[in-house]
């Protein structure tokens, strides 16, 4: 049951920028990508990860909490 209730994902956040040339054009202009995890309970780590694999240890440690209160 807890791991239906933690189905945990990693979610993309863009960063793009809207900034304007020097010419009085607005365009814009790509960030870098940033990573949240986030679970089915409705978590969501406060913190944006940089790299996708960081954010996923992040959402399954959250999950692995609520199985190691399970059997504690």
């Amino acid at each position: 049951m807890v791991l239906h209730q933690h189905r945990t994902e990693t979610g993309h956040m863009g960063t793009d920028k809207e900034i304007t040339r020097a010419d009085g054009v607005r365009v814009w202009a790509p960030g870098i990508p940033l990573y949240l995890a986030l679970c089915s309970c409705g978590h969501r780590d406060d913190h944006h990860y940089e790299e996708q694999a960081t954010a996923q240890a992040a959402s399954r440690a959250h999950r692995a909490e609520h199985l190691r209160a399970l059997f504690a």
